[in-house]
Parts: C-alpha cells; structure tokens; sequence
C-alpha cells in the first residue's frame, strides 16, 4: 500500500540520523573564512587566492549593506578535478583561486567562481544570459 512509505519513511530517517552531525562550516563565519574551510576540508586545497576583483566585489557587497557574510557559500569549480585546475586529477595540493563572484541575494547564496571558463560559457554573448553588478549595470560581455 503505497500510503504506508511515507508514515516508515520517518521512522528509517530516524534511525540512520547521524545525531553527532555537525556542519564543518560555522554560519556566523565570515564569507572568506567559510570559503578557506570548505577549500582545506572538502578539495584538499593549501590556501585560498582571491584576485583583485574578487576582494573588490566582497567590499563592494558589504559596502551595500549586503549581509554576504550570513550567506551560504556554493563553491563553482570544475567538475573534472577536486582544484579550480581541470588537469590535476586525483586530490593535488593545490592553491583554490577565486576569480570573481556570484551573489544570489533571494536564495542567499554567495558563489566563489573559480573557474572562469565555465562561468564565461554561461555568460557568452548570443546565450542570453545577461548580469548584474553591484551598481545595478547590465553586463553581458564579461571583460571581452
């Protein structure tokens, strides 16, 4: 009888609960800080480098009153290595380096982009895309 799964589904959850969970990034952390733990403990990274932009645009959030730093943090990076470096397989050391950002103020999303070709793909003129900045102006060219 299929209305007796949702009335077990509880039940099994509760008993695979992990009840010594607990999130490796601390919520009231600091956006740089939350990035430096998930680049050590989740990719096997050394240290973090941020570019200039990318310091430019978390002062210019934080500068708008954008509270970036109770954001979650979604790292995108390549999906072919544990690095922002698509030909370094397996878990290299490596220095993760965040080129820019992506803010998603809705879902509070603060998105380190630290691989600027994916984002380039998806931001190319003729796809469509069109964003943002900071100051409201439409950038649809991404530093060509």
């Amino acid at each position: 009888m299929p209305w007796i799964l949702p009335c077990k589904a509880k039940e099994l959850a509760d008993k695979g609960l992990d009840k010594d969970f607990a999130p490796i990034v601390d919520p009231s952390s600091r956006a740089e800080e939350k990035i430096d733990t998930i680049a050590k403990k989740i990719y096997g990274a050394d240290k973090v480098e941020y570019t200039d932009l990318a310091l430019q645009q978390l002062a210019a959030f934080r500068k708008a009153g954008i509270p970036v730093d109770s954001y979650s943090v979604v790292i995108s990076k390549t999906p072919n290595s544990l690095s922002d470096n698509a030909k370094l397989l397996n878990v290299p050391k490596h220095t993760l380096h965040v080129e820019s950002f992506r803010l998603f103020t809705g879902a509070k999303f603060l998105v380190p982009l630290t691989w600027q070709r994916l984002h380039d793909a998806w931001t190319s003129e003729g796809s469509g895309c069109e964003e943002y900045d900071v100051y409201g102006k439409v950038n649809t060219k991404r530093g060509r």
